[in-house]
């Protein structure tokens, strides 16, 4: 099919042919299809498990220290920071236990926190410096979109209780595990 030319209100426009609409569309669709499976990959792929680990790779190993150090920052009102306590190695055990669904939504949960820091400042979550890396939490879980307050909330929650979970962290916060019954029960 030949190209028409049509003339309107003085400028003359030519259609494009068939063939070459296909060409633009499927390339208009190769490049969401390739975008999506990027954003795909970052959110949920990625490389196995890092040495030593079970489930987290080393890059998800580094953004989960680099978010409990923002959640437990050092000289807060515990001894212990994010990193002394460990957090990011529990979090690979805990991981290691749930279900596979729950696993990747905690997975993809941290890495939309490092590469959703790129869109603000063009530098990914792990390579802003500290006092950023907090401001950056505080202001996700202070954000009014329903959904990434969620998100953060149920960061935060896994994050607290792995931290929560050292018997130290527990003495200092003056927790105590187990029951004590308010009265004696029957005899």
């Amino acid at each position: 099919m030949t190209q028409v030319a049509r003339r309107t209100r003085g400028h003359t426009k030519s259609r494009p042919s068939r063939r070459r609409f296909l060409k633009i569309a499927g390339g208009i669709a190769g490049l969401l299809g390739a975008g999506g499976g990027v954003s795909y990959w970052l959110l949920f792929g990625g490389r196995g498990p890092g040495r030593g680990r079970k489930v987290l790779s080393d890059g998800e190993i580094r953004i989960a220290r680099a978010i409990a150090e923002a959640f437990f920052p050092p000289g807060s009102a515990f001894r212990l920071d994010g990193i002394q306590a460990r957090v990011a190695e529990r979090l690979d055990d805990y991981l290691a236990e749930v279900p596979e669904r729950e696993r990747r939504l905690i997975r993809a949960g941290m890495r939309a926190v490092e590469y959703a820091s790129v869109l603000t400042s063009g530098t990914r979550f792990t390579e802003r410096p500290h006092d950023e890396r907090i401001a950056v939490l505080r202001a996700e879980d202070e954000n009014e979109d329903f959904w990434r307050h969620l998100a953060m909330r149920a960061l935060k929650a896994v994050f607290g209780l792995l931290y929560f979970e050292i018997d130290e962290v527990r003495a200092e916060a003056g927790w105590v595990l187990g029951c004590t019954p308010s009265r004696p029960g029957p005899t």
